[in-house]
């Protein structure tokens, strides 16, 4: 995935037109859009743009970064509409080693009225919370269905540790769905092999939950 980011005082801005562009031509690169927050559009205007003038497969929201509460109801028609879509949006959860931004933020429980109200809107807590909410994003996940954990950020040697029903809710973590890129991906995913779960569940957090969740992107 090739994501887009609005967050200019505590990283990068990196346009959904970017990430559009860049992804041309290359079938297996999916962009994903942000909102901006500095834009004036309504953020369902912003979407609708992105989606269909620009083709992005989903959404990465920061919000830590971006300095916004997750359960904002201006955010609501936004939701609704990538609802009504069936796509994924990704919400950077839990500490950041970036100055500038502010954790407060980032709290997983911020999700609880979104994932209530937007039951059919496919959510995704990318680093679980990391790491005073661990237990918030997996109480999320045993709540709501539509809860899911990116564990890219985490050590994955702790994911029993950090998440000891995993394996319950194993169709519910992904593998792979955002920073930090690092280079070693063989590594990584010789590490989720060598977890103490089922070869089912192994399967689940590498590849299979990410094929579901994308749907046909």
């Amino acid at each position: 995935m090739i994501l887009a980011e609005y967050a200019p005082q505590a990283s990068a801005v990196v346009t959904n037109e970017f990430v559009s562009e860049f992804s041309k031509g290359h079938k297996e690169l999916i962009p994903f859009g942000c909102l901006d927050f500095s834009d004036k559009r309504p953020f369902e205007d912003q979407a609708r743009n992105a989606v269909e003038k620009l083709g992005v497969k989903g959404f990465k929201l920061l919000p830590s970064y971006q300095y916004f509460y997750p359960n904002d109801q201006a955010l609501f028609p936004f939701y609704d509409y990538v609802q009504s879509l069936g796509m994924v949006i990704m919400f950077h959860t839990g500490t950041s080693i970036f100055h500038g931004t502010h954790i407060k933020y980032a709290d997983p429980l911020l999700l609880d009225e979104v994932a209530d109200q937007f039951p059919h809107l496919n959510i995704l807590m990318e680093h679980g919370g990391r790491t005073f909410w661990y237990d918030r994003a997996a109480w999320l996940v045993s709540k709501y269905k539509n809860m899911h954990i990116g564990i890219a950020g985490i050590a994955t040697r702790h994911l029993p540790k950090y998440f000891p029903r995993l394996e319950k809710y194993a169709d519910r973590f992904v593998f792979g769905s955002d920073w930090p890129g690092l280079a070693d991906i063989k590594g990584l995913i010789e590490k989720v092999l060598a977890l103490p779960y089922s070869n089912e569940t192994k399967e689940m957090i590498l590849h299979k939950n990410a094929k579901r969740l994308l749907g046909g992107a």
